[in-house]
């Protein structure tokens, strides 16, 4: 499980550097995809190769950037019933995964790669995070992330 407790600012850094110490290439791995969880995305999404081989969640090193580029500022986030994503969210994605609901989402527009969504609701925010499909690399990894504000029930 990866975690993060620092600004938002050194995340990209940080993971970038764990990376290098565990003598990876760019990628931090959240955990492995359960049984249950591949069958259900080889259906989604077409890839049979994630029923049938050891799929991981992970984080690439240069998504910390995309999502605080486009869903860290809160005076853009606030229109859109969002709020800006912070380092703290990041720590929110096992979570998001193992309790969140898995459903497909649709394809990468700059590779064409099946996409997955994870949705977890946590008190008054929804956590959305949608993970990209390599199947060369035998993974889903972070695509982008963002908060959703709920109103109180």
């Amino acid at each position: 499980m990866i975690t993060i407790q620092i600004n938002d600012c050194e995340v990209r850094d940080a993971l970038r550097d764990e990376a290098a110490r565990r003598g990876m290439d760019q990628y931090i791995t959240i955990g492995l995809l359960a049984r249950a969880e591949s069958e259900a995305i080889a259906r989604m999404t077409g890839v049979e190769a994630v029923a049938r081989e050891m799929y991981d969640w992970t984080v690439n090193a240069d998504a910390p950037r995309h999502i605080f580029g486009e869903h860290g500022d809160e005076t853009v986030e606030a229109p859109r019933g969002q709020r800006a994503v912070t380092a703290a969210d990041y720590t929110r994605l096992p979570a998001a995964i193992l309790n969140g609901a898995i459903e497909d989402g649709g394809r990468s527009w700059r590779t064409k790669n099946p996409l997955v969504r994870a949705r977890w609701v946590d008190g008054e925010e929804e956590i959305v995070a949608v993970f990209e499909a390599i199947g060369g690399r035998r993974m889903l990894t972070l695509d982008t992330m963002y908060v959703i504000r709920r109103r109180p029930r």
